[in-house]
């Protein structure tokens, strides 16, 4: 079915087509409008198409399901639902898949009190690159091994809160810099023995900076002053995320600084003179009006401040290619550090604790220089085993 006149109404617009052997998408060509004071509702036998120049205007809803139609009578294929055009309600925008495995692309622009993507069974996919988000945005992908993409969100203060729950489901996120400002919510309600759900994080071809806590992993700006900025990418994670994050740095000089982990770690610097450090020293304890309420970290109060727990989880660390400097303060479980090619520099060390005058207690630290001429310096009661070249002892 193709839609290519103007339709505007009072009444609900409501276009369908069953699903059955034959074609049966449903495109809204460019330059077309639906507009209507009550709702649009368009159910679609396989997939739905709003091209780019065309567009939905309801005062309430307008609500979209692909791949419909009586079980047993359906083709045995998903379907795509590609949002190029516009879509506005003065309510919801509902975006409904079903049991096959279906693809959402939303790269138009969606405007509404409520936007909620419900893709049903199946091993799905979405797509996120839209031009404009706006409305608190509610994503669930069923059961099934989904795959969630979110490119370059712009800066928005509405929720935006991610759900693959059962299976094995994957949550990638490129983030966008020129100081964008949001907050993804990944809440992963599958259960723990259900699928290994995996977070990556994709950085620029320039430089970035992340800072990874229990709860959350940030990338920040930089404020030009030898500071960041008050805008943050965030994406909010927990123990749901039961395989691993991985942060990538890819191209550009990297700086990676974790206070804690909630989930098993890999931060990867890419190209370039990249900057690890595992555990922070810091003047005052973490707690408020120093953080906001809620991101609260766990430190140690040591003869020259109070130290982070660097990590509660196993990481994993690559230096890929440059002269990469990686430093391990405090770790709280089993860490992993690749040079990789390039000659880089490691330094791993204890502190001492203000009570006792002992060192803060540290997990094994397993280091692997890689290629080049590797520097590493260490406190003689660091935990460390080492595969590097070069050896400077500070004790």
């Amino acid at each position: 079915m193709t839609v290519d006149k103007d339709m505007i109404a009072n009444g609900n617009i409501n276009l369908k087509s069953k699903d059955d052997s034959a074609n049966d998408d449903i495109t809204v060509v460019s330059g077309v409008t639906l507009e209507t004071k009550a709702s649009i509702n368009i159910n679609s036998g396989d997939g739905f198409t709003l091209e780019s120049g065309a567009t939905l205007d309801a005062d309430k809803d307008v609500n979209i399901q692909i791949d419909s139609g009586k079980t047993g009578d359906q083709d045995a294929v998903g379907a795509t639902l590609d949002i190029q055009g516009s879509i506005v309600a003065g309510d919801d925008i509902n975006l409904t898949g079903n049991t096959d495995d279906d693809s959402f692309v939303l790269q138009g622009s969606l405007d509404a009190t409520n936007i909620n993507i419900d893709a049903g069974e199946g091993n799905d996919q979405l797509l996120i690159d839209a031009q404009s988000l706006i409305g608190d945005t509610y994503v669930s992908m069923g059961a099934g091994d989904d795959e969630i993409t979110v490119n370059q969100l712009h800066t928005r203060t509405d929720k935006l809160v991610l759900d693959g729950e059962g299976g094995t489901d994957s949550y990638v996120i490129n983030r966008t810099g020129s100081d964008a400002d949001y907050i993804i919510d990944i809440e992963d309600s599958g259960a723990d023995n259900d699928g290994a759900d995996v977070v990556s994080l994709n950085g620029l071809a320039s430089d970035d900076t992340f800072l990874v806590r229990a709860n959350f992993v940030a990338a920040l700006h930089d404020d030009g002053n030898g500071g960041y900025g008050n805008t943050v990418e965030r994406i909010n994670y927990d123990g749901n995320i039961n395989a691993r994050f991985i942060i990538n740095g890819l191209e550009g000089e990297d700086s990676f600084y974790s206070d804690d982990t909630g989930t098993i770690f890999t931060l990867d610097g890419g190209a370039d003179n990249d900057t690890f450090q595992v555990g922070q020293l810091f003047g005052s304890d973490r707690v408020g009006p120093f953080v906001a309420d809620g991101d609260e970290i766990e430190t140690t109060e040591t003869t020259l401040g109070f130290l982070s727990n660097g990590n509660s989880l196993p990481m994993v660390i690559y230096g890929g290619d440059g002269e990469d400097s990686i430093k391990v303060y405090s770790n709280k479980a089993v860490t992993k550090l690749y040079g990789e090619a390039g000659d880089d520099s490691f330094v791993v060390r204890a502190f001492l604790l203000a009570d006792s005058g002992l060192t803060n207690n540290s997990v094994d630290v397993e280091l692997f220089g890689g290629e080049g001429a590797d520097t590493i310096e260490y406190s003689i009661n660091a935990a460390l085993r080492s595969t590097a070249v070069q050896v400077a002892i500070r004790s």
